[in-house]
């Protein structure tokens, strides 16, 4: 009994201990996602962006993604509360999905930005065997400075390019809130609902220091039968006045098999 409570033993510490900005978990922590991830998972997390960002990732976790993209914050470094609550930011990212049929995704990132409440759309290009458009909905709050939620709708609303094609809509919802234990440490969870109509549960969490972030996290299905676990490391460095860079990589074992993925980004001003 005590050796079969061991790999359990090793999530739950795995979930505990570790984690970043969840940069790179799209499983967990879609809350405070940043980055690209912000823009797949929640566009309206880019609302704390306040650096431009240049960067992409790869991952494979059964079918091979490759993101690029540019994101812009905008007006950020003009914006002051006390002169107006609103802003706007932003991006323009690509991503290849050999896995559908739509190769080519073109996602272009709108944020809408008050406090404490917040927003982002994404309105999608997708180039495949035929032409078709998308567009993901999000919205996000920050409560008692230490709760972060969302709300995020994924293909809120999709058409083809064909002339006279019905519009049709098959949304997922996703909700998501990480809180922030203390400086270091924040957990989250995650609960979004599939295809199918069933729903994935993620746990997570993430451990920050100066230069590195650990983190990891578990998803498992609504049957209980099916349970992904997640780790993941990331590295800032800082290049004086001109900017940071950040190396992130993560390992998930799914299907008796682990994927991997892999991102590097440029902030700059």
């Amino acid at each position: 009994m005590r050796y079969k409570l061991l790999p359990l033993l090793f999530i739950v510490l795995s979930v505990v201990v570790t984690a970043s900005q969840m940069a790179g978990m799209s499983e967990a922590g879609a809350a405070v996602a940043y980055g690209f991830d912000a823009v797949l998972n929640n566009p309206a997390a880019l609302a704390k962006q306040n650096e431009r960002l240049l960067g992409g990732s790869y991952t494979f976790y059964g079918q091979t993604k490759v993101v690029l993209g540019y994101l812009e914050p905008g007006l950020s470094d003009l914006y002051k509360p006390e002169i107006s609550n609103f802003r706007l930011a932003g991006g323009l990212t690509w991503l290849r999905d050999l896995g559908t049929a739509a190769e080519n995704q073109y996602y272009y990132t709108v944020v809408f930005c008050s406090n404490p409440v917040y927003g982002g759309v994404n309105l999608i290009y997708k180039r495949g065997t035929e032409i078709s458009y998308g567009m993901d909905l999000a919205v996000g709050a920050d409560w008692f400075d230490r709760l972060t939620t969302a709300v995020v709708v994924k293909d809120i609303m999709t058409w083809t390019g064909v002339k006279n094609a019905p519009i049709s809509s098959s949304p997922l919802v996703r909700l998501a809130l990480a809180y922030k234990i203390n400086d270091p440490l924040t957990i989250s969870f995650d609960t979004a609902a599939t295809a199918d109509k069933k729903a994935n549960f993620s746990l997570g969490g993430a451990y920050t220091t100066n230069s590195f972030a650990f983190r990891g996290g578990l998803l498992v299905d609504s049957s209980f039968k099916k349970y992904i676990p997640s780790l993941g490391f990331s590295y800032l460095g800082k290049q004086g006045t001109r900017g940071s860079y950040s190396l992130d990589l993560s390992l998930r074992y799914q299907d008796k098999k682990i994927g991997h993925s892999a991102g590097f980004s440029y902030s700059f001003f």
